[in-house]
């Protein structure tokens, strides 16, 4: 008897210790970087006032998918003068998401890139390459 109010018990225990807890966690940047992200607009911040130039049709399938393992494969699409959209070449780099997650360090065989991350959240990803110097807004 008392092997079963024990096992009831342990049972009433672990139940009560819902996993809803992990749920309402919060998701990390790094889990909310892990994704593919569509083209919203560019923000060119070298103008004063800055401009601001929103992604047509065609350029809004440009994407940066940031995979887990350290990999962002970029490919750009853009018009070809006319009326056609070009898809253009798909280039993979590996970044380096920064400790304190507000920074990403995308390098290539020939240079490095900090872009910083100037909002983040479920559907909407804001970067900022000062060296360029433009903000860079995308969506899933």
């Amino acid at each position: 008897m008392k092997k079963l109010i024990l096992l009831c018990s342990a049972f009433l225990l672990m139940q009560s210790c819902s996993k809803d807890d992990k749920d309402n966690d919060e998701p990390t940047v790094a889990e909310l970087l892990a994704n593919k992200w569509f083209l919203v607009e560019v923000e060119n911040t070298s103008t004063d006032p800055s401009t601001i130039t929103l992604a047509d049709e065609c350029s809004q399938k440009t994407y940066y998918n940031f995979l887990n393992d350290g990999t962002l494969i970029v490919q750009g699409f853009g018009f070809d003068g006319g009326d056609t959209c070009k898809t253009g070449e798909i280039n993979g780099y590996t970044y380096i998401l920064s400790a304190d997650g507000k920074q990403i360090i995308v390098k290539s065989e020939t240079s490095t890139e900090f872009l910083v991350i100037n909002a983040i959240s479920s559907g909407s990803l804001t970067l900022h390459n000062s060296d360029i110097p433009l903000t860079i807004t995308f969506k899933k």
